[in-house]
């Protein structure tokens, strides 16, 4: 496995700016998870915002210190929110395909299986597929991200793989419910979280562009319950962990 440091601190300090208070409570070590629409996602502690494949972002909205992006298409590889979330100092990690799209700033090219540390945040690459071909192994990637003790699984843009068996001590489980050609179904999600066994189970990719409506994390919900699990929807309320 690749091993890449990057630590934002550094950036900051050659740069001459400081940290930012977030804001978002007084435990040391609280993190934050905004469900922001569509596969996008902030998560924040005190020492780092950190945007997860954002889409449509207003002008204005709060600069990330990282945008991870996990597929090249341009729901998730979007230009113009990336352009929005960045500043000078922002660190990129995409794949290929989008980091040449993205052009400039500090892009890192990434692929399944390295491991990033990010101003003490660390993120993991895994696979990131579907069995028809849309998505090939190695053109997307799902993230583990680790931040203190506290191990976030975002599966990406994929189906249920065996890849997916290998992944083990996960807290909070982020997954995508849109079915057709690109993602796992709502069927098939509860086998993934049967899988994961996480404390929190999070769906994503539904609602607008996705083809599907906000129902679709009802009903997730509703079969999960059905099999003796918890489903957390995150489309009024945030996820604060302490």
């Amino acid at each position: 496995m690749r091993v890449q440091i990057i630590s934002l601190s550094l950036l900051l300090l050659l740069t001459g700016c400081t940290m930012f208070d977030l804001g978002i409570g007084e435990e040391e070590h609280e993190i934050k998870i905004d469900w922001i629409g569509h596969a996008g996602f902030l998560v924040e502690t005190q020492q780092t915002r950190l945007y997860i494949n954002p889409y449509s972002a207003p002008v204005g909205s709060l600069k990330g210190d990282s945008i991870l992006v996990t597929y090249s298409a341009s729901d998730l590889c979007d230009l113009s929110s990336i352009n929005i979330l960045s500043k000078d100092e922002t660190i990129l990690l995409t794949p290929a395909a989008c980091s040449v799209r993205v052009g400039t700033g500090n892009r890192v090219p990434i692929e399944p299986g390295e491991s990033y540390n990010i101003n003490e945040v660390n993120v993991q690459t895994v696979d990131a597929y579907n069995f028809n071909g849309t998505i090939n192994k190695a053109e997307g990637v799902g993230l583990i991200i680790t931040i203190n003790k506290t191990r976030i699984y975002y599966a990406g843009i994929t189906d249920v793989i065996p890849e997916m068996n290998n992944i083990a001590d996960i807290d909070i489980l982020i997954f995508p419910i849109a079915g057709g050609d690109l993602t796992m179904n709502i069927n098939e999600s509860i086998v993934l979280i049967d899988m994961i066994n996480a404390t929190y189970n999070i769906p994503m990719y539904y609602g607008g562009l996705s083809g599907t409506s906000l129902d679709a994390g009802r009903q997730v919900k509703s079969l999960a319950n059905q099999n003796g699990f918890n489903v957390t929807l995150l489309s009024n309320q945030d996820l604060f962990i302490n």
